[in-house]
């Protein structure tokens, strides 16, 4: 993600106090790791809106997509083919058990995985229907958008409460990203 939207995210996020998030992190052990985080700042809910509407929108052109003759892929839509490392794989996965998607998990729904902070851009049309309300958009800006409001507005803030949940002096409620790694180029959505 680009520092401006990190920016942006931040002063969004900077309305929540630590005890919202302290009470996600309570709110996750007593539920088995399930809560839902109903708090966050409007222009977070707007974001997320206008990033799923692209995502909506680029979704349309990416099942559209052929392969031609020989594999090759018609409108150069990255995709995630059944062999690739699942672990480490960014693109579209088409649906369907005919082989064409990643696991039998996929055989009925298709989607976009990021992993290890990678993204790329599905040309969208300009015209026609666009659920984005906005010509002015690419899917790769949105998709950045999107990891920086889930990773560094919400995952950040959950995982420093889960620290504080366990007991863990202040100087390593970053513990998550100093012991494991940084989650920014290791983790996947």
């Amino acid at each position: 993600s680009t520092s401006q939207e990190e920016e942006e995210v931040t002063t969004a996020f900077s309305s929540v106090s630590t005890e919202q998030w302290d009470s996600i992190a309570t709110t996750l052990r007593s539920n088995g790791g399930v809560a839902t985080i109903d708090f966050l700042p409007p222009s977070i809910v707007e974001l997320h809106s206008q990033c799923f509407a692209t995502a909506r929108d680029a979704l349309d052109v990416a099942a559209a997509s052929t392969v031609g003759e020989e594999g090759e892929q018609q409108n150069t839509i990255k995709t995630i083919g059944p062999n690739d490392d699942s672990a480490h794989a960014t693109g579209y996965h088409r649906a369907g058990s005919d082989g064409g998607s990643m696991s039998r998990y996929n055989s009925h729904r298709e989607g976009f995985v990021f992993s290890d902070g990678e993204t790329f851009d599905i040309e969208l049309p300009r015209t026609g229907r666009n659920t984005s309300g906005s010509d002015d958009y690419s899917f790769q800006q949105r998709m950045e958008q999107m990891f920086a409001s889930m990773h560094d507005g919400i995952a950040t803030n959950v995982l420093s409460a889960i620290a504080r949940n366990l007991g863990l002096a202040e100087d390593k409620l970053n513990w998550f990203q100093s012991d494991m790694g940084p989650t920014d180029a290791s983790s996947q959505w």
